[in-house]
């Protein structure tokens, strides 16, 4: 066996890595941070750990997003090309990447996103070493604040089960580089599915990790969020179903708080009065958005 055959085999022994990129008109469109599928795909591509599996599902793109993939990544065999011959929605597009998944660990990424060149390196090293924790990321920042460095987010959910769940619920809205960090994909299996289009798919997905176990923002690496995709645009808060059942007019985070309410009543780690507490926090949730998207627009 020569020497380049050796090098192939041991990098092969290595945990394999996926990454799923749900894709619909990935160029850009002249926003002024914008990222598009060229910069989100070649930091990918460039990453400083090599065995990797990349899942790209282009939600039949009607702009040129399809050619600039095949053109990029005709010669890496690390990567699967989807075409879809009919629209998914959004979140089946999500699973759909996750479905195709073989690796031990997972990732999904946006073509708006990008990540800084050891990542995967850096949180895969955490991960292996850090048995109990189920995902862990790089601090983020929206692409806007990537140049000036403000804003950079960090947290930490090292903590008890019932200190996990309080803090993020303080922390949910800011809380994207954790459903897009590296994620155990035996733990990320065993979540809710994304085709459920449910109001805060992303926050459900998250809390369930957490019931796992820990979180964590690594010191090293980073993770640039795209600001134009559906979560900053208000009006996705408008889609028939987050509205077609009578309670969610009622309970707008009913999905939610049905997952968080059944997890800690499960829960052997938490006493009667976590649970409570837990519990009380999560209901609490439907009033904040009714103040913010409702009763602000009355008054």
């Amino acid at each position: 066996m020569n020497e380049k055959d050796t090098n192939f085999k041991n990098e092969n022994a290595l945990p394999l890595v996926s990454i799923g990129m749900p894709i619909y008109n990935g160029l850009s469109k002249n926003h002024k941070f914008s990222t598009d599928i060229r910069k989100a795909l070649n930091s990918i591509l460039n990453q400083t750990y090599k065995n990797l599996e990349i899942i790209i599902s282009d939600n039949c793109s009607t702009d040129d997003t399809a050619n600039v993939i095949n053109e990029m990544t005709k010669n890496d065999k690390r990567v699967k090309f989807f075409r879809q011959n009919k629209p998914l929605g959004p979140a089946e597009n999500f699973s759909f990447v996750l479905s195709k998944a073989n690796g031990k660990y997972f990732k999904w990424n946006c073509h708006d996103d990008f990540i800084s060149d050891n990542f995967i390196e850096k949180n895969l090293n955490f991960l292996e070493i850090n048995k109990n924790f189920v995902f862990s990321s790089s601090s983020t920042c929206y692409d806007f604040e990537y140049l000036s460095k403000k804003n950079i987010l960090s947290f930490d959910f090292e903590k008890s089960t019932y200190n996990r769940i309080k803090d993020f619920h303080k922390y949910r809205s800011v809380c994207l580089s954790m459903v897009y960090g590296l994620i155990r994909r035996e733990n990320l299996i065993n979540t809710i599915k994304f085709t459920k289009n449910y109001l805060a798919i992303d926050w459900i997905v998250v809390l369930e990790l957490l019931f796992q176990g820990y979180f964590k923002s690594i010191d090293e690496g980073l993770i640039v969020i795209g600001s134009t995709g559906r979560s900053t645009d208000k009006s996705h808060l408008k889609r028939k179903e987050y509205f077609s059942k009578f309670v969610y007019h009622i309970l707008p985070y009913y999905e939610f708080n049905k997952v968080c309410i059944i997890n800690t009543l499960k829960s052997k780690e938490l006493n009667f009065l976590e649970k409570i507490s837990i519990i009380f926090t999560t209901l609490k949730m439907n009033l904040a958005y009714m103040y913010y998207y409702k009763l602000k627009k009355i008054i």
